[in-house]
């Protein structure tokens, strides 16, 4: 009988270098062998990451900024503060005044 499990394939959270990855339906991180940048192999940091998506002080909401207070917000509030300030800032002072790192 077979028991390996289904997994998906995904690159690993937070990684500057597209590690790939395994993930089982249970949440364990698994090699992803054939994987194009690391071969299946993964640094001690990919090995740790499930520990952040579990953690007790992880948000799962967003948080928005009153008068100096963190409160939680819909994702629709979230979402529309982001986007009037973009435009704000294309507004104010043009399209190249903002750039994105991912």
């Amino acid at each position: 009988m077979d028991d390996r499990q289904e997994t998906t394939k995904t690159i690993r959270p937070y990684c500057g270098v597209g590690c790939g990855i395994a993930v089982t339906d249970d949440m364990r991180f698994v090699p992803w062998g054939d994987a194009p940048v690391n071969d299946g192999r993964i640094c001690i940091e990919g090995g740790a990451a499930t520990e952040v998506v579990e953690h007790e002080d992880r948000l799962t909401e967003p948080m928005v900024r009153d008068g100096g207070d963190l409160r939680e917000a819909t994702w629709e509030e979230a979402y529309g503060r982001i986007v009037d300030g973009m435009e704000r800032i294309r507004d104010e002072h043009g399209a190249d005044a903002m750039g994105f790192y991912g």
